[in-house]
């Protein structure tokens, strides 16, 4: 579903004022600054998050870049303007762990995905480090608190 809504036009860099150039990235057209090496990624102020969840098992990615470099969270990414969440989880979903998102649904601020079955690989390696399937009973430290609270609830709910 796409949204009828588009994002700043920069034509010249906001912080050293070089006009910007465009270059692929992600199959998007990306504005950067070739003078200070800014580049726009234009999205909201938001961000989509996948709940992978397999019998007792969660999926969760380590983070390769900070904030929270080294800790586990979901497979996430921001919010493209005009795209739809769910439509992040499916891009997002694919491009870190190499999945096929069949369906969604909405956890508070976060969806739960149900992927293809397939094998999970890491797909993104400059945002990833390593890709896992933790036990519930047996989670990494987990950098997000947001992510911290929706697993928390997995945990509890397994337990009742």
């Amino acid at each position: 579903m796409k949204l009828d809504v588009q994002p700043p036009n920069f034509i010249y860099c906001p912080f050293c004022g070089q006009k910007l150039s465009v270059k692929a990235e992600e199959n998007k057209s990306i504005k950067f600054c070739k003078a200070c090496a800014w580049a726009y990624y234009p999205h909201v102020g938001g961000s989509a998050n996948a709940i992978i969840i397999d019998s007792s098992k969660v999926l969760l990615v380590k983070r390769n870049r900070e904030p929270y470099l080294g800790t586990w969270m979901f497979p996430a990414g921001f919010i493209d303007y005009g795209e739809h969440p769910q439509d992040t989880i499916v891009r997002e979903v694919k491009e870190e762990v190499g999945l096929k998102v069949i369906s969604t649904s909405l956890i508070d601020i976060l969806h739960q995905a149900t992927v293809q079955k397939g094998t999970a690989t890491n797909s993104d390696q400059d945002e990833n480090s390593q890709i896992a399937w933790f036990d519930l009973d047996n989670l990494p430290p987990i950098g997000w608190q947001n992510h911290q609270k929706i697993i928390q609830r997995f945990v509890n709910h397994k337990s009742d």
